[in-house]
């Protein structure tokens, strides 16, 4: 039974942190690689303090640009136009635009309820004024709007100047008759070119209407219809130049198809599937907004362990804006949608469709097949932190994603912290939700979050973030890993690998700084990054080749960073194993970051499922090998803890294939050794190289391996 929803508007709009700093704050930039993100890329930070914007150089230097003024998106340090707007509607929203500044109704002084004040600098402005009449939007804009004489202009807006019909008619997806109904809705959406700015219409209906207006605004209509197992989403235009009626329809659409799959969490009551039609606009330096909705008429049905559905898309076409859609699994707890988790936006290139945020794909990204599968919701995770601070005051800002990028909301809320003062006293625990404002005195901290909820082939899993930083620093943020995925050798993400397939680890590693209102990127420490694994239940961990790739020093692009890679094709020679990960990294701060996944993925057909609770664990082994590199023999030693008990001991070639038996039998307790003298079951003798010896024991399900190399 449907519960009754208000529409519920979901704002996924990525966007600047902001932050009132103290512009006394003595900052020291001794990094000849630092790179300032800003509006124009320049070598400045723009910090806000209470009613003033100061800009700072590199050498410290500071600027006031605006005093008791609200800030614009530019530069500009005079303001001595006062634009007097009149409208015959009361406060309809509206927004004022030039190349280098943008200001909006929440920046203007309503004189009363039909006419507004607001100061500018001189320019040549946009006004866009958008109003709700007679159950329809109508937008009006009024483009090149001089105001450069300075003094005070006066502009008269009406909303019947918005005179042209945007409608969408014709037939729908199935070649029937268009019709809003509760599973169909139509959007409507204009974009600046040149400015980073859009405006954004939800329509239930198929029409609005507005004024004509020049090619450097862009109209983009897109419409989101769904049964119970598919959704279908359609762009329209981009249209330039309306200056007539424009009607459309998506006759003869060619669609590209994606099988999702979405696994339902246990943790979540009553699930729901929520479906956002979400809208994506560049602001014109490769960083995107994101702006969906849904409504209770788009909470799909679905049974408590997963939910499989066909997404189609028209290719993305148009590289400024677009309509795309995003998935949410959420429950409702007393009439309240609350968010489990979603997809980050889908987007259609070329014939195949990727769930990321940044439109541009870069390394970090997957693009599956046309009609391949996506899967989402299963594990395992990675915790992803950013720390910013104001007057001491700590607000990090933490997210636990899925191995496909999909954001966990659930997990964040089910995921513990610890923060540890410099002597290892601790100073705060709980659920992380409620790490938020802790005033921390100066000194070196060390906050473990903790994620236990997921498994993985029937093993318990954890995963475990580990910050170490100094609060007393004047860039106490330690790195942060942006992307973690395990690729098979299609360079598809899975948490289980084939026997013997190709596979790498790929992981995004970034540092970066909140000043005032602007990015400070650092780049990471290369040969800080180190990488390590285990099988899983397995003490000692080894360290993988990590290779540098490509540097991402462009924050716009979101899994901006170092992007590194590691090859795990050696430990996929051994059959129905699981293993641990581990990734470290510091910066020229000397703060760091440990992250650790148990298990991160299985090999083969390994599940943990069907092991008695009488089987031995493979840590009561203590498996080990000495000497190694060795010639011409070397002895394996492990310990077995529970009486009789069934023990396989064999070694592998890098090829995966069995070189040797050494033990097939039922062993008492105690410790045992035995020497492999590099020679194969037949006696011969086998060549130099790496090899791999593996403990098994009862059903086959727990094994460990290790590696040896033999050298002659």
């Amino acid at each position: 039974m449907k519960r009754e929803i208000n529409v519920i508007i979901m704002f996924f709009i990525i966007c600047f942190l902001s932050a009132n700093t103290d512009v006394n704050k003595n900052f020291q930039f001794n990094h000849n690689d630092h790179l300032y993100i800003g509006e124009s890329k320049q070598p400045y930070v723009l910090m806000s303090h209470k009613d003033l914007i100061v800009k700072i150089n590199a050498n410290k230097e500071r600027e006031i640009i605006y005093e008791n003024l609200q800030r614009s998106a530019g530069i500009n340090n005079t303001r001595n136009t006062l634009l007097r707007l009149y409208f015959n509607q009361d406060q309809p929203g509206f927004v004022i635009l030039d190349e280098n500044n943008v200001f909006g109704d929440h920046d203007a002084i309503w004189i009363n309820e039909t006419t507004a004040e607001i100061s500018v600098p001189e320019g040549i402005y946009k006004i866009c004024t958008h109003f709700y009449v007679d159950s329809f939007w109508r937008l009006v804009i009024n483009s090149d709007v001089d105001l450069t004489s300075g003094g005070v202009v006066e502009v008269f807006i009406e909303h019947n100047q918005a005179c042209y019909l945007l409608e969408h008619n014709g037939v729908d997806i199935y070649n029937e008759p268009f019709d809003i109904s509760d599973k169909y809705y139509a959007n409507f959406r204009f974009h600046f070119l040149e400015h980073p700015f859009f405006l954004g219409f939800i329509n239930f209906t198929n029409r609005m209407f507005t004024s004509g207006f020049s090619e450097d605004i862009v109209f983009v209509a897109g419409e989101l219809k769904h049964d119970e197992d598919s959704i279908y989403i359609t762009q329209h235009g981009p249209f330039l130049e309306i200056d007539s009626d424009l009607s459309f329809s998506n006759e003869s659409v060619e669609y590209s198809q994606q099988q999702l799959t979405l696994d339902i969490p246990a943790s979540i009551a009553n699930p729901k599937i929520a479906l956002a039609n979400m809208y994506w606009s560049d602001t014109g330096e490769g960083f995107f907004f994101y702006w969906g909705i849904c409504v209770e008429n788009y909470l799909l049905e679905c049974n408590d362990d997963q939910w499989i559905a066909d997404l189609y898309m028209m290719n993305n076409v148009y590289t400024a804006t677009g309509n795309t859609t995003e998935i949410c699994v959420c429950s409702l707890e007393d009439e309240l949608f609350i968010d489990n988790y979603f997809t980050s936006p889908f987007h259609c290139i070329d014939g195949s469709i990727g769930s990321f945020l940044n439109f541009v794909p870069t390394i970090v990204d997957y693009l599956s097949p046309d009609g391949e599968q996506l899967f989402f919701g299963q594990s395992p995770l990675f915790i992803k932190s950013f720390h910013t601070y104001d007057d001491n005051l700590f607000c990090p800002y933490i997210s636990i994603y899925g191995y496909n990028n999909e954001a966990r909301d659930d997990d964040r809320r089910n995921s513990l912290f610890s923060l540890f003062d410099a002597n290892g006293y601790l100073f705060a625990e709980g659920e992380l939700p409620d790490l938020w404002d802790f005033y921390l005195p100066p000194d070196e901290y060390t906050l473990v979050v903790e994620n236990t909820n997921f498994s993985l082939k029937g093993l318990d899993g954890t995963s475990r973030l580990i910050n170490v930083f100094d609060s007393s620093l004047e860039m106490p943020n330690p790195p942060y890993i942006n992307a973690f995925q395990i690729r098979n050798e299609d360079g598809k993400p899975v948490n289980q690998l084939g026997h013997n397939e190709s596979s790498s680890l790929l992981i995004s590693i970034a540092d970066s700084e909140l000043i005032g209102n602007e990015y400070v990127y650092f780049p990471v420490i290369t040969d800080s990054v180190k990488a390590f694994y285990k099988e899983h239940y397995a003490e000692t961990w080894s360290e993988l080749d990590v290779e540098f790739i490509h540097d991402y020093d462009d924050y716009h692009t979101w899994t901006f960073g170092k992007v590194f890679s590691a090859d795990l094709s050696d430990l996929t020679a051994i059959d129905s194993v699981a293993y641990d990960l581990k990734i470290s990294t510091k910066d020229v701060e000397e703060n760091y970051t440990v992250f650790t996944l148990e298990p991160a993925f299985t090999v083969g057909d390994f599940d943990a499922t069907s092991i008695s609770d009488n089987e031995i664990i493979l840590e009561n082994y203590q498996l080990s090998h000495y000497p190694n590199p060795f010639n011409p023999s070397t002895t394996i030693s492990f310990s077995v803890t529970q009486t009789s008990s069934f023990v396989t001991l064999e070694i592998y070639n890098l090829k995966g294939q069995k070189v040797k038996t050494l033990v097939n039998e039922r062993l008492d307790s105690g410790l045992h050794s035995y020497t492999w003298h590099g020679n194969d079951n037949s006696g011969k003798a086998v060549s130099s190289g790496i090899y791999f010896y593996r403990l098994k024991t009862g059903n086959g399900k727990f094994t460990s391996t290790k590696k040896m190399i033999l050298m002659k």
